[in-house]
């Protein structure tokens, strides 16, 4: 062996071992360390982080619980249960001792801890000596993190809130929701009794264990002379929880479903739209009066019952001509003209609008007028594919004369 791998022996009797005393009520803790306790919900976490901060208190400790799932006045309600259950007084001496346990609420004080967490690092250790956080879920949701999907943004929040207290010598406790998780090469999975985790680890043959549910809990089956090796466990999905399954339903109710046919609109119907709503906004009457006779002398004997969305700068183009061959006036013309428009761009018809045809080279149908209009004015919706009033039009006009 080369020397610079060799290494140095292990010797037994070079060092004294000196133990970590434990912390009262905590014996899994020491100063400066800390733990996770999971289990499933209604499994006895809080009882039991509540029985060590009780005894913790006894013995001069001050332990701080941020919670959610329990409230304060639950809490409040086991402190005094908890006594009772073990025969001690409950005396003013009792009171005072367990004034050292606190109860703050999880997410307002999370919440302020991210944003400020250098007064976090500096508050805290001077005040408690244990911490408590129940539940972790309830951190990821009032921080808006995500500790599922991967371990980043868990350690982010440790990183920022929780090494800061341990490296002080601060006790830190976190609970954790056991749930069934399918990500991630180690899951872990209830089984029927309070509290036990079966490790499922990947790789394994599957048949080892089987899983049913009854009345809600998992329960373990194992083959009569099968070995205990390795707790794999094999989980049954529900009828219609496959991706293949999930997608040949989502094709099935999307030919179900029934499209939503919207009215089409005439040159017409949008304009007597377009008087109401310019009537409603306050417009002159002689205004009203003259758009009136435009709409019914002119424009909707014209085009008719053509849709709107069927008119395209060429048929602009042909009602132009219209009016020249029946010797219409500059003037009149731009009326007319100034009035087609708003009749298909203004709000109150936009919404009875299917669409207008876009310009296309290679595409069905009569070619659109470009260029399309992109002011700020319009609907969103329509700036893509409404013909511009201040270029379609204005060419129009100009031929009129």
């Amino acid at each position: 062996m080369t020397s610079w791998i060799d290494g140095l022996p292990t010797n037994p009797l070079a060092e004294d071992p000196e133990p970590l005393p434990a912390l009262a009520g905590f014996p899994f803790l020491h100063a400066g360390a800390g733990a996770v306790i999971v289990g499933p919900t209604g499994g006895g976490r809080s009882s039991l982080v509540q029985a060590g901060a009780y005894d913790a208190a006894r013995a001069g400790l001050r332990v701080a619980y941020l919670g959610s799932e329990v409230t304060a006045s639950e809490w409040n309600a086991r402190a005094r249960d908890l006594p009772e259950r073990r025969g001690d007084a409950i005396d003013d001496e009792l009171v005072g001792e367990l004034e050292r346990v606190r109860y703050l609420e999880l997410s307002s004080v999370l919440v302020q801890a991210w944003d400020e967490p250098d007064a976090w690092a500096r508050d805290v250790p001077p005040a408690y000596d244990v911490v408590v956080i129940d539940p972790l879920s309830a951190v990821a949701s009032a921080l808006d993190l995500d500790f599922d999907s991967s371990n980043a943004e868990f350690v982010q929040f440790y990183d920022r809130l929780v090494q800061p207290l341990v490296g002080a010598g601060v006790a830190v406790v976190m609970l954790d929701n056991g749930c069934l998780r399918a990500r991630g090469p180690v899951n872990r999975v209830p089984i029927s009794g309070p509290g036990w985790w079966s490790t499922l680890e990947r790789g394994f043959p599957r048949r080892r264990f089987a899983l049913e549910e009854r009345s809600g809990a998992l329960e373990r089956e194992r083959p009569a002379g099968l070995e205990r090796h390795a707790d794999v466990l094999a989980l049954r999905r529900a009828p219609g929880t496959r991706r293949r399954q999930a997608e040949r339903e989502m094709r099935r109710l999307m030919e179900a479903a029934v499209p939503v046919v919207v009215a089409r609109l005439t040159v017409a119907d949008a304009g007597h739209r377009l008087l109401d709503h310019l009537t409603t906004l306050g417009r002159k009457r002689s205004t009203l009066e003259g758009y009136e006779s435009y709409l019914r002398i002119h424009l909707a004997p014209y085009f008719g019952d053509r849709a709107l969305e069927r008119i395209t700068g060429d048929d602009v183009e042909a009602f132009v001509a219209h009016c020249r061959r029946h010797g219409q006036s500059v003037k009149s013309k731009l009326n007319y003209l100034g009035l087609l428009p708003r009749s298909l761009t203004t709000p109150c018809v936009a919404g009875g609008r299917r669409r207008t045809r876009a310009s296309s080279s290679t595409g069905p149908g009569p070619r659109a007028a470009t260029p399309t209009c992109t002011s700020s004015t319009r609907p969103s919706s329509m700036r893509s594919s409404l013909p511009c009033p201040t270029t379609t039009w204005a060419a129009s006009s100009a031929s009129c004369t």
